[in-house]
């Protein structure tokens, strides 16, 4: 990885793995391979987090034209860099976390959402027993119905997909992210 300690300029390509003339979509890519294999949930180097840092990095200012068009005139004429420093770099850091939840939300969904099959028929079941023995036939479609809503929230769980992600343990949190590399690799996503 590059090294933009000591004020050095970084150089978001080389970092990424892409060339200058790459495309957004190219970016994209790079970010998301680069992102799965640098994250500090699957990487034991002690650098780790400052890797996934300088990646989140990289891929905050080159998704972004804006970014993307006034880094690479700072990159071309050296000479700007300490304005580029000032204008980019010290006022627009990129989450590292929040950045990789949301280009991964797609991909990381059908590995950590709750199937819907479970707490619903359990809400219906549950729902209809005690309304059954609160009023009898009446209450029971009544608890099953209202049992069967309860359950469906609770598979669905309220939260996005990262959030889910972020409150899983380590090892589970390795296991998704060895599966998204793979996919990645392989090219299997969108």
């Amino acid at each position: 990885m590059v090294s933009t300690t000591g004020g050095e300029f970084p150089d978001y390509y080389e970092v990424l793995g892409v060339s200058a003339s790459a495309s957004s979509e190219d970016i994209r890519k790079a970010y998301m391979r680069e992102a799965l294999r640098s994250h500090p949930d699957r990487n034991d180097d002690p650098h780790a987090n400052q890797t996934f840092q300088q990646v989140a990095d990289a891929y905050f200012t080159l998704s972004d034209q804006q970014r993307r068009t006034a880094y690479d005139n700072a990159r071309q004429h050296r000479a700007k860099r300490d304005r580029w420093n000032r204008q980019y770099n010290a006022s627009a850091h990129a989450d590292a976390s929040s950045m990789f939840g949301s280009v991964f939300e797609d991909l990381l969904r059908p590995e950590v959402e709750n199937p819907r099959w479970f707490w619903t028929p359990i809400g219906y079941l549950s729902g209809g027993f005690l309304g059954f023995i609160i009023a009898n036939l009446p209450g029971a479609v009544a608890g099953a119905f209202a049992g069967g809503k309860l359950g469906g929230i609770r598979d669905s769980k309220g939260k996005s997909v990262y959030e889910v992600f972020s409150g899983l343990q380590r090892s589970q949190k390795y296991a998704i992210l060895q599966a998204l590399l793979m996919q990645v690799l392989a090219g299997n996503y969108k």
